[in-house]
């Protein structure tokens, strides 16, 4: 006879031959973690005696079965399926996942007869970072679970154009890029990222909705170079959109000084603007 707790379960009744040992089998099934606790009292029938146990089980977090690390692009479809360890026999088991940019089917079925299912989902990002969480499989008859952790790294998406740029070293270019709020009731804010040292301009953007707004560049070498170089307008929202920068400047044309004469022993002097 159990008394306390649910989740215990154990045969009713059993027998034992004389002078062996019997193992009594048991079970144990916790709908979530925390400390269990029973009284089991054992009657021997023949000898019309009783003996009792108390018992105590500690329920925690079980550990996943697995890390599943993956890299994907942003604004570009990421599929990926994998085996899933058989935790129970036969049924169907409910499927859900900690992290929102996963879509995928709900449910999952176990058959002895077949080999382990797969599980497919799609990973989708709108700009480049870094998701992570878990997939938790778990079966709604035996309150038994699983789960694996997931980790994808999201690069920035391919660019949506290539713009070239050209002058001279210690003379500016201004980079004028068209930046589009697509929504019709919505004022959004991009935020403007690029690393160069000579490229200068705001590091945000606000844009009316449904309106069309063109952010300025600022293109200020010191020296001649060529070069490729990234501008990227973000919102958690909308996205990441990448300009790639196709960026060159020339050395300065040469000045030419006027003539200089002087008797000798004497000097003459001229002015350089710099």
């Amino acid at each position: 006879i159990l008394r306390g707790d649910e989740g215990y379960s154990i045969s009713g009744r059993f027998d034992v031959a004389p002078h062996t040992t019997y193992q009594l089998p048991l079970q144990f099934i916790s709908k979530d973690k925390g400390i269990y606790n029973t009284l089991l009292t054992v009657t021997n029938f023949t000898k019309e005696t009783s003996v009792k146990y108390n018992i105590s089980t500690l329920v925690d977090d079980a550990p996943a079965e697995k890390k599943i690390t993956l890299n994907g692009k942003a604004k570009e479809k990421l599929h990926y399926s994998f085996q899933v360890n058989p935790f129970i026999e036969n049924g169907i088991v409910n499927v859900s996942s900690t992290i929102p940019i996963l879509t995928f089917n709900d449910k999952l079925e176990f058959s002895q007869d077949l080999p382990s299912p797969k599980f497919e989902f799609d990973a989708y990002a709108v700009r480049n970072g870094f998701a992570a969480g878990i997939i938790s499989f778990h079966d709604p008859v035996s309150y038994r679970s699983i789960f694996y952790i997931l980790e994808i790294s999201f690069d920035s998406p391919d660019p949506e154009e290539t713009i070239p740029v050209a002058t001279t070293s210690r003379q500016s270019a201004t980079i004028k890029i068209p930046v589009h709020n697509p929504s019709k009731t919505d004022v959004i804010t991009f935020e403007v990222l690029f690393k160069e040292e000579d490229l200068f301009g705001e590091k945000e953007i606000i844009i009316n909705p449904n309106e069309t707004k063109i952010y300025e560049l600022i293109f200020s070498p010191l020296r001649s170079l060529e070069r490729k170089s990234y501008i990227s307008f973000i919102n958690d929202e909308q996205g990441e959109f990448v300009y790639e920068l196709l960026l060159k400047a020339e050395p300065p044309g040469m000045s030419i000084l006027a003539p200089l004469s002087t008797p000798i022993g004497k000097f003459a002097s001229t002015t350089i603007i710099v």
